[in-house]
């Protein structure tokens, strides 16, 4: 959903908005290093899920267990899944959430449902990594 759209929701400042797409996309740059954290090989979890996109014959199969991982493997070089590292990043978001919104819009804010992590600025940078990666080929 557009932020643009969430600050009509909420009736944000100017200067709100500004502050909430610093905060989500810091947030964002954030869970895109949990997600392309280097594994032993070199390797990571997002390039897993080019390499699923790529086979013509068994992609849904592949990316569904790419997929997976995000919550059973161990984030390279931790004891936690990626979702536990994810999860927690939500939450700092949400936490700064309540330091950019008045406790009226915050309360308007969690009645909307909303996950902070999906919550788009117009910086994707999975996309721009999967649009470089799959180019390629």
């Amino acid at each position: 959903r557009p932020l643009a759209d969430v600050s009509k929701d909420l009736a944000l400042t100017e200067l709100q908005e500004d502050q909430m797409a610093e905060a989500i996309n810091a947030s964002q740059k954030n869970c895109f290093g949990v997600i392309t954290t280097p594994r032993n090989d070199g390797t990571n979890l997002l390039d897993d899920i080019v390499l699923a996109m790529q086979d013509p014959e068994h992609a849904e199969e592949k990316m569904k267990a790419a997929f997976m991982q995000i919550f059973t493997a161990k984030l390279p070089g931790s004891d936690e899944t990626y979702l536990a590292k994810l999860l927690q990043e939500k939450q700092v978001l949400e936490e700064g959430f309540k330091k950019i919104l008045t406790e009226d819009q915050m309360k308007k804010y969690t009645r909307l449902g909303q996950d902070p992590l999906e919550i788009q600025t117009g910086y994707d940078p999975y996309g721009e990594y999967l649009g470089e990666r799959l180019g390629k080929k």
